[in-house]
Formats: C-alpha cells, structure tokens, sequence
C-alpha cells in the first residue's frame, strides 16, 4: 500500500497525515452538550477528593485537554458502529463520545473507577454501558470500534483486539512514540493505517484496518 506524504514523515513508511478538522470538531457542539461535558468535569472533580481518577486543573484547561481529544474522534469514528474503549479509566474518551451521542461500552478492571463512570452514565442518561473486567477477558463477535488513550504500545492494544472480528477498527489517541510502536507492531502484524494529527497537541491519532497476525 502507498501512502502519500503531507505536513509530517516519519522516514521509516509513507503515509498521509490528515489534519482534524477543528472547525467541525467544535461547531457541532450544542448547548445541552457542553452542559453535558461541564456536569462531567463536576462529577470527576468531587470525585477525585476521595479517588484519583486524573489530574484536573481548572474547567479551560480540561476541555482543550481531555474534551476536545475525546471529540475530536468523532470526525474519524463511523457512528453506526458501536464503540468499545479500552482502559476507560476516569472515562476518557468514552464519556465525552457518549454525550455526543456515540453508543459506547467502557471496558476497566478498577471497580472504583467503574463505580464512577455508572454513577457518569446513569447521571447523565448516556447511551453507555460499564464492563469491570480485564481486557484480555473480554470476547467480541460483532464489528465494533475500539478506542483507547494512552493505554499501552500498539502491539498490546492489537494483542487485545485479536478476541475481537477482523473487520473492528482501532482509534488509537497516540503521543510521540508512534513511529517506533508502529515499527514493532509491524514485526508481529498486518494492517493497514492512516495517521491523524491531533488538534490538541503535537500528538497524534492512529485509525488501522485489516487487523491480522503474520503467518495466519
């Protein structure tokens, strides 16, 4: 496969590297959502007195940070596909893609941190659902999208999405290491990507098909 390079080359591949695009990203935020989004930023400060689910700054800072990351997925992210996200953690990216109407089932194996993303869901009426498991537990016969956000490199993330169909798509928030992780990944997989830069940093977002294993 041929990739075409524009703004960024990692020298190892050639690829295409798409810009989100921001203006769409935040337009199409509504008044219920962003009250939405602040009654999460809430729940996550109360209860961050008593868990430490992440760090949190001021209300500005946590939607450049952690609002506008998760939605901008949703420029990438087929809505017709249910969303599976790894790791949920204090819920992002899953909570803000919710709110934005994306059925999304957070996966995370810290019962006090599935306790709150519930308390998130059931507060907010979100199209959501909570599995306290493992990842590797977890087994998936439908084609879905997975998420995940500084979780683990790409070769864990794909040795987790192999008890899942073929056809799932991965949308993977990525920092500065990518071109390494995608480099190992590929001693071990098949798969074909397209890189995104994120709108929030010098960060990135990797979206990879076609899943499989060498020599399977």
């Amino acid at each position: 496969m041929w990739y075409f390079v524009h703004d960024t080359l990692f020298l190892f591949y050639k690829f295409m590297v798409l810009k989100v695009n921001k203006s769409l990203t935040t337009s199409i935020v509504s008044r219920e959502t962003m009250t939405d989004f602040k009654s999460y930023y809430k729940m996550l400060f109360d209860w961050n007195q008593s868990i430490s689910l992440m760090k949190l700054s001021n209300w500005e800072d946590f939607y450049q940070r952690h609002i506008l990351d998760s939605t901008q997925l949703s420029e990438i992210i087929d809505k017709n596909l249910k969303v599976i996200d790894f790791g949920s953690g204090g819920g992002i990216p899953g909570i803000p893609l919710s709110i934005m109407g994306f059925n999304v089932t957070m996966i995370e194996s810290i019962l006090k941190k599935t306790t709150f993303l519930k308390h998130v869901v059931n507060s907010l009426k979100l199209n959501a659902h909570i599995i306290s498991s493992r990842i590797e537990h977890i087994r998936l016969d439908e084609s879905v999208t997975i998420t995940a956000r500084a979780l683990t490199s790409l070769t864990n993330l794909f040795s987790y999405m192999e008890n899942v169909s073929r056809e799932t798509i991965g949308v993977f928030l990525k920092g500065k290491t990518l071109e390494e992780e995608i480099k190992e990944a590929q001693k071990e997989w098949l798969f074909d990507f397209e890189i995104y830069n994120s709108m929030t940093g010098d960060g990135y977002i990797i979206k990879t098909t076609n899943l499989r294993r060498k020599g399977i």
